[in-house]
């Protein structure tokens, strides 16, 4: 896919995030991460949406997904951090 299909499917995946509707965004960030398995950033839009929904666990998952193959990626290392913030008694178990 050209760099200017990707930038447009990457920029098609945020907008739903941006109108704060996470639960809907979610089967689109699914859906690009199926077509493009190899792209960082909807994985992180993914955790992003995930951990606004107070889906941590599954959250750090595909955090821990992007850092497994990106361990210096900083909105990786950003979700995390607010995932560890956010952590409480009840996550943790």
């Amino acid at each position: 896919m050209p760099a200017d299909e990707l930038f447009m499917l990457h920029q098609a995946r945020r907008k739903p995030i941006r109108r704060e509707a996470f639960a809907l965004a979610e089967p689109e960030l699914c859906r690009a991460i199926w077509l493009k398995p190899y792209e960082p950033r909807f994985k992180e839009h993914l955790a992003r949406a995930l951990f606004m929904q107070g889906r941590r666990a599954e959250a750090r998952a595909w955090v821990q997904r992007v850092l497994d193959g990106q361990p210096d990626s900083p909105s990786a290392q950003e979700i995390l951090a607010l995932l560890d913030e956010a952590q409480s008694p009840r996550d943790a178990k």
